[in-house]
């Protein structure tokens, strides 16, 4: 059995938590730490939820928290471009996936001294290029550890990225953009055309691989702690997607639980029933468009020059998943 060492990239709200449960749980992988990064909420929330969720189920003594980046590289420098960031309860009426706090008890657990962008510099460095990154929220630490030392790039094995959207967003004027890669798109880009190899799962594919409400309370009713806490953030999920069903083409008998796809993919890639490889840039315009991802399926590209070129085949884009073997390994995993 191979076995998985890992960095989890997480702006901890439901969806991040079930992912931490389900990476936590699994014999597979060596969670080598998590990184905390804005997004759903500040850092601070973001921060407090992975440790509530460590804390929950016992593995504060293994899994080691290192605090990230506080907003993204440059998108909220124009107040006018990223208002609401970084979030909180008061920009939404209560029809909310996540809240400040994870409905978990407090934890005493704090994050480690050493900052999330160091702690990718110094471990990645010091690895045989043998560490996969899962990132589920904003890239912003990812991109400032690229940017700081460009080495880390040849160190990294693989990265599986919860990010962008073809068509099915939930973010931006126009509802094209996908809410990670949308709060900070220059970080996005950064990462994109790093050189890693990347598998990246967007929201059209999470939006088509709900949880149902009878494997929620299959969950909950198996009486292990992280079957509760799954069970408790995805029924959550599902009251609200009841309401917003009508805005997104999802699933009525569940929600998505977008970013424990990624966790599932690693495990079985065979999760990912269809994958094609493409070329992937951001739009970091501040227009209408600003945060959307730009999709390229095609062998040659015509840059501004008019000149036709290779495109560059940089990302492996999940186009389809296996939602019932998606939520087996998931039960599988919090139940256990």
């Amino acid at each position: 059995m191979e076995k998985y060492k890992v960095i989890m990239d997480v702006d901890t709200g439901t969806d991040d938590a079930v992912a931490l449960l389900m990476a936590m749980a699994s014999d597979q992988i060596d969670l080598l730490g998590v990184c905390s990064v804005n997004g759903n909420r500040n850092i601070e929330l973001t921060t407090d939820n992975t440790l509530r969720v460590i804390d929950f189920v016992g593995k504060g003594d293994e899994v080691k928290v290192y605090k990230g980046c506080a907003l993204p590289l440059v998108s909220t420098l124009n107040k006018d471009r990223r208002p609401l960031i970084p979030y909180g309860d008061k920009y939404f009426d209560g029809q909310e996936n996540h809240g400040n706090h994870l409905d978990l008890p407090e934890t005493q657990l704090k994050p480690q001294e050493k900052c999330a962008v160091s702690y990718y510099i110094d471990t990645l460095m010091a690895s045989e290029g043998d560490i996969t990154l899962i990132a589920v929220g904003p890239l912003t630490n990812i991109a400032c550890a690229m940017r700081a030392e460009p080495r880390i790039c040849g160190k990294i094995k693989e990265m599986i990225i919860m990010g962008a959207s073809l068509e099915e967003g939930n973010s931006g004027p126009s509802q094209r953009a996908e809410f990670n890669f949308w709060a900070d798109p220059e970080a996005a880009e950064i990462v994109l055309q790093s050189g890693c190899k990347i598998t990246l799962v967007p929201l059209d594919v999470t939006h088509k691989t709900c949880i149902h409400m009878d494997e929620a309370l299959a969950f909950e009713a198996s009486g292990t702690k992280a079957g509760y806490a799954a069970a408790t953030f995805i029924k959550r999920r599902i009251g609200n997607y009841e309401t917003w069903s009508k805005n997104w083409h999802v699933d009525e008998a569940g929600a998505p639980i977008h970013d424990a796809l990624c966790v599932a993919g690693l495990l079985d890639r065979s999760v990912f029933t269809e994958i094609v490889s493409c070329n992937m840039k951001m739009d970091i315009s501040g227009g209408t468009a600003d945060g959307v991802s730009l999709v390229n399926f095609k062998d040659m590209s015509r840059d501004l020059d008019g000149i036709f070129r290779p495109a560059v085949k940089n990302v492996n884009l999940v186009m389809k998943a296996d939602r019932e073997k998606f939520a087996k390994i998931m039960g599988d995993l919090v139940t256990k």
